[in-house]
């Protein structure tokens, strides 16, 4: 049987196997080698936040949209997400409309990793669409458009905006309950 070590991979997909790590992961990696300090070095250069806005009916469907265009955009190196959710239907064991924990149940399924999560249910969203452009949901705005028309089209009345976020190695991202804030970013 034939055996491979990492360093035998191509550059590309070695990025992708380093960034899917967290900043301290990546830090640990390019101690290892001078190939994978250069792969690290490259990945610090990418953006420290992607977002994505994805305005599927579907509330799962726009989250895994969202989600997987915001990581695109990140190489897949994820320390922390925001998710705002804008006029999706709660399920029935939700009787608070600003509870957005099954949105944010959801976006740990899609993510397939424990990092902090904050999510937030609102009327209106902004974010950029798949044809990366900006996006607005206001359902106020485009009832008043529909008003004033008198035509049908409309801006969306729903969807979603994931936002993902990566800190620099040295830095720690810890979850802790306030009535405020629900996610703190800290450094040395």
């Amino acid at each position: 049987m034939n055996e491979t070590s990492l360093l035998d991979l191509p550059d590309e997909l070695l990025k992708l196997i380093v960034a899917g790590s967290t900043g301290q992961g990546v830090a640990s990696l390019s101690c290892c080698s001078k190939r994978l300090r250069a792969v690290a070095k490259h990945l610090q250069g990418s953006p420290i936040m992607c977002s994505a806005m994805s305005t599927d009916h579907d509330l799962y469907a726009a989250i895994k949209d969202a989600t997987n265009r915001a990581m695109a955009g990140s190489w897949g190196a994820v320390d922390f997400a925001l998710i705002f959710v804008a006029n999706y239907g709660l399920p029935k064991k939700y009787t608070d409309p600003g509870d957005a924990s099954h949105a944010v149940d959801m976006l740990r399924q899609v993510l397939g990793k424990d990092i902090p999560i904050v999510g937030c249910a609102c009327s209106g969203i902004m974010g950029i669409g798949p044809d990366s452009q900006p996006l607005e949901v206001d359902p106020a705005m485009s009832q008043r458009r529909r008003k004033q028309s008198g035509k049908g089209a409309a801006a969306p009345l729903r969807g979603v905006t994931v936002l993902l976020g990566k800190v620099p190695p040295g830095c720690s991202v810890r979850a802790f309950a306030s009535a405020e804030v629900r996610v703190c970013v800290s450094c040395p």
